[in-house]
């Protein structure tokens, strides 16, 4: 069955880029959440008055630690930049020209969130 056929994947490479992208960044989605919660939640030593801060640095300065944030926050990026992009897209208002500014300024929000979420992690770790 072609894409052409199914009418849940649109048609053409970019749509089933998209399509795919979404579904694949989703699942990723769902595996780093879980991730991040046993990462939180349930892995090191508990307390009954909280985290502190100096606790949260020290887990920060884990290599999986920072996957698994890195990851949300670049996977989260783009599943909702392409969502906002596909809403749009399959609202059927505007035409190629105003499709491709808005992947334009949406690929620029994209950037700038990940730089700033960038930067505001390397602040934490000092």
């Amino acid at each position: 069955m072609s894409t052409q056929e199914h009418p849940s994947i649109p048609a053409g490479a970019n749509g089933f880029g998209q399509w795919a992208g979404l579904y694949v960044s989703g699942i990723l989605l769902v595996v780093l959440v879980l991730a991040h919660i046993v990462a939180v939640h349930y892995a090191g030593d508990f307390s009954a008055e909280g985290y502190t801060f100096a606790e949260v640095t020290q887990r920060m300065e884990s290599p999986l630690y920072r996957f698994i944030l890195l990851g949300l926050l670049l996977v989260g990026l783009f599943h909702g930049l392409i969502g906002c992009h596909r809403f749009v897209a399959d609202l059927d208002v505007c035409g190629r020209r105003s499709l491709r500014l808005l992947s334009v300024v949406l690929t620029v929000m994209g950037l700038a969130g990940a730089t700033y979420g960038w930067l505001i992690y390397r602040a934490f770790l000092g």
